[in-house]
This record gives C-alpha cells, sequence and structure tokens, in this order.
C-alpha cells in the first residue's frame, strides 16, 4: 500500500484534476465541473492524492442530507491497485462521518466490473438499475453502504 499526501483540492488543482480525469478514461468532465466542486460550501469535497507533489488519485463527493455521495473517483493508470482509491473512500469516510452522514451512495456505470469489485470490497451493494443513467445512455447502477465501510 503506497501512502501519500491526501489533501483538500483547490482552484490550483483543477488542471491537474481535469488531466488526471482524462487519463482515466471514462467520458471527461469539464474544467467547469471541477471548478463548481472545488469551490462549493456545501458539504463534500475534492480531495486528491498527491505521490511527491503529483496528484495521482482524486475524489469528488457531495453531502445530500445525511448520505455522502461519491460523484467522481480517478486514480492514475500507473498508480491502480495500490491502495490509493481506497486511501481515498477512507478519508471520504472520515470526513462523512464528521458531517453526520449514515451511509454513503454512488452511481457505477453497469459495464464497469472493476469498479464494482472495489466498491464491493468496500460494503457497498447494488440497490438498482438505473436504465440510460449516463449522458451516452448507458445504464448506471446505484450502490449504497452504512458508513463506517464494513472492509
Amino acid at each position: 500500500m503506497i501512502i501519500g499526501e491526501i489533501r483538500f483540492c483547490g482552484v490550483e488543482d483543477v488542471l491537474c484534476l481535469e488531466e488526471l480525469d482524462v487519463m482515466c478514461g471514462s467520458p471527461a468532465w469539464s474544467r467547469g465541473l471541477f471548478l463548481h466542486h472545488v469551490a462549493s460550501d456545501r458539504g463534500g469535497a475534492v480531495i486528491g492524492m498527491f505521490l511527491k507533489g503529483k496528484l495521482r488519485g482524486f475524489l469528488v463527493w457531495e453531502l445530500r442530507g445525511d448520505e455522502a455521495w461519491v460523484v467522481r473517483i480517478g486514480v492514475h493508470r500507473d498508480f491502480r491497485r495500490l491502495g490509493l482509491g481506497s486511501q481515498l473512500m477512507c478519508a471520504m469516510e472520515v470526513m462523512a462521518m464528521a458531517q453526520g452522514c449514515l451511509r454513503a451512495r454512488l452511481h457505477v456505470r453497469s459495464s464497469n466490473r472493476d469498479a464494482m469489485g472495489f466498491y464491493s470490497a468496500m460494503g457497498f451493494r447494488r440497490v438498482e438499475l438505473v436504465p440510460g443513467y449516463y449522458s451516452d445512455g448507458e445504464d448506471g447502477e446505484l450502490w449504497e453502504t452504512e458508513l463506517p465501510f464494513n472492509i
């Protein structure tokens, strides 16, 4: 397991977030979406995993009532399966619980079996299929777990 610096991302990190997001492979977010999330004061955050000062992973989450919603997560392809995603999820878990969250939820593409395996290992379970959830028409699946994670 690699342990790097996990910190909040700010406006100064948006270009790096955008570059890493493009590299992660799924339809990339616009710069405006990252700017919106790093500037939001409605709970949640954009957190980044930095190794030797370089962004290698990120997680965007939102506070919705007593739920923490994982909105986007990405890890540099050369650093996958080393625990960065799990560390980001655990950092979000601590922040979410400190804000009174009782569960975490997210959507995942129906074709993304690797992500489903990752979320399952974090204690998430599939709740429902959401036909045509993604802008390209692909189905999504709603997954959730109670907090703290059961790992």
